[in-house]
């Protein structure tokens, strides 16, 4: 299968995912700040796969290639869902942020020194907005991916069969 439609598989997936988990009316008691870490993880699969299959299909091995592989499911995965994260938060659930910003403030207030306090609720909003949701989706995903693809192609040498 392509990475590209391993990619958008991927992200497909944590979609569907995500959306039934707002459906269900459990998305607050699920993924409360850990969404990143379902994507992380769905992307790593995916990233095994392409590789894994280019090292089951192909006669020669190329570590390269199959970084390019793996790096393309990332690259993929991380726009189609960064994209739909900033839909998500901007249009269908855009309590979700309040409700992280709120859980932060209740965490920190008792830390925070009250002449602090103006300084800290203007940070709580200017990190909590979907666009920097969005963003921070496709570049962790993206980094993760970059090293998570550069590792599964050098040890997938290790798997390649000899011809005698």
């Amino acid at each position: 299968m392509k990475p590209t439609i391993v990619g958008l598989a991927i992200a497909g997936i944590y979609i569907l995912f995500k959306l039934a988990l707002f459906f269900a009316g459990v998305q607050y008691e699920v993924l409360m700040g850990k969404a990143a870490m379902i994507l992380l993880a769905l992307v790593m699969l995916g990233i095994f796969y392409s590789v894994n299959y280019y090292v089951r299909t192909s006669d020669t091995y190329d570590w390269m290639a199959a970084f390019k592989k793996g790096l393309t499911v990332a690259l993929i995965a991380s726009v189609v869902a960064g994209l739909f994260v900033f839909i998500y938060y901007k249009v269908i659930d855009p309590f979700y942020l309040e409700q992280l910003k709120i859980n932060e403030y209740n965490r920190m207030k008792s830390l925070i020194k009250p002449d602090q306090m103006d300084e800290f609720n203007k940070s709580l909003k200017q990190r909590y907005t979907p666009n920097l949701f969005g963003i921070m989706t496709v570049s962790i995903v993206n980094i993760a991916g970059l090293f998570t693809s550069l590792i599964i192609a050098i040890l997938g040498r290790m798997t390649v069969r000899r011809k005698a």
